[in-house]
């Protein structure tokens, strides 16, 4: 599943460290009773404009069992 993060962060992300940002998101998904299989962060932070819906250029890759796709669309997550 894929977060496109936008110039409105996450709540999960850390600006300066996608470490924390990763712990912080996986934390928030165990709590939410959602396993996630692998967490990563592709691309790089670049703020192009100052509208919410913007994107980042970071998008969160979480790789979930089948059953909990729709947990994970709750949370915003697209399939990949």
């Amino acid at each position: 599943m894929i977060f496109t993060e936008t110039t409105c962060l996450p709540f999960w992300a850390n600006e300066s460290s996608n470490r924390k940002s990763i712990n912080t998101l996986e934390t928030f998904l165990k709590a939410e009773g959602i396993i996630p299989l692998n967490i990563k962060i592709v691309g790089e932070r670049e703020i192009t404009c100052e509208f919410c819906d913007c994107p980042t250029g970071l998008a969160y890759h979480v790789k979930v069992d089948k059953s909990q796709v729709g947990e994970m669309a709750y949370w915003g997550f697209k399939l990949k």
